[in-house]
């Protein structure tokens, strides 16, 4: 496993990273098992990686310890668990509970990206799933709301939520952002990973900008506080996922205005009070 991420923020542009795949995963030189991944980005609580899976080549079956959630980047996959059959495409969000037995396998004719995310937290909730979770964009594209992001129903902050996925210890959904628009400044209390769909966004963190373009993955640490805009001409489309709060009772700040890196703490603050369980759960809500 790669070292834990110090840094405020870890972005990993598709330009760059396309020509870092490493192709030496168990059995990866045996023809049919053929794949590829990509640096690893390491949270507190989850780590993640961009696998590549070229056409007619599968991945052997595995249990793991911890559950997964894989996200669907591009092309096709189909999974195999138990004996149900589940086809991953792009922007579709698998969630496999701990102690699942899977595979899967690209009987398309193009390579498949997809990113694996796996747990690390001592209290893994997958008891919560009886089995797979899907959520599947065809579905889920209908069923985008703004209730749950903060100042999103204000001129100016437009942005969308997606359904979540089940699991506390990984938790996620896709955000969508019309032109023009940007998050206010805040900083979420667990680390958060984000897989780029479609279109381009602009974050604004830690002193720099990192404009996030299709595949680009990005990890930004606990209480990093950020921002987000869409300054292109189509709506820019994104996952994120995390783990649970670090802290128990920790709460998200919000910021009035861009609070510097370090952070300048004259820069005034509030706090966001909800009974939302799925605000609660990814932000903290006294």
């Amino acid at each position: 496993m790669a070292e834990s991420n110090s840094f405020p923020v870890t972005h990993l542009s598709w330009r760059e990273t396309r020509r870092e795949a490493n192709w030496d995963l168990p059995d990866a030189e045996k023809w049919g098992l053929h794949r590829a991944h990509y640096p690893e980005l390491v949270g507190e609580t989850f780590t993640a990686h961009m696998v590549q899976l070229p056409s007619s080549q599968s991945v052997p079956e595995r249990t793991s310890d911890a559950s997964v959630v894989y996200v669907g980047v591009k092309g096709e996959l189909e999974f195999r668990i138990g004996e149900e059959r589940i086809v991953v495409g792009p922007r579709d969000v698998l969630t496999v509970p701990n102690g699942l037995p899977h595979s899967c396998a690209n009987h398309d004719f193009e390579s498949a990206l997809f990113v694996s995310v796996t747990t690390t937290a001592e209290e893994d909730d997958a008891s919560a799933l009886s089995g797979p979770h899907l959520l599947p964009w065809m579905d889920y594209r209908r069923q985008f709301r703004s209730a749950i992001l903060p100042h999103a129903m204000e001129y100016g902050h437009h942005r969308l939520s997606a359904p979540h996925t089940p699991l506390r210890s990984l938790l996620g959904h896709t955000v969508r952002i019309p032109t023009n628009q940007a998050s206010p400044w805040h900083g979420i209390p667990r680390d958060l990973l984000f897989v780029q769909f479609s279109g381009e966004v602009e974050f604004s963190l830690a002193g720099r900008k990192c404009l996030l373009e299709p595949y680009d993955l990005m990890l930004v640490r606990a209480r990093t506080p950020y921002s987000y805009a869409n300054f292109g001409t189509e709506d820019g489309l994104f996952f994120d996922i995390g783990g649970r709060i670090l802290v128990q009772g920790e709460t998200s700040t919000y910021y009035e205005s861009d609070p510097g890196w370090p952070i300048n703490p004259e820069v005034g603050t509030y706090k966001i009070v909800t009974d939302d369980p799925a605000f609660r759960a990814i932000y903290g809500s006294r």
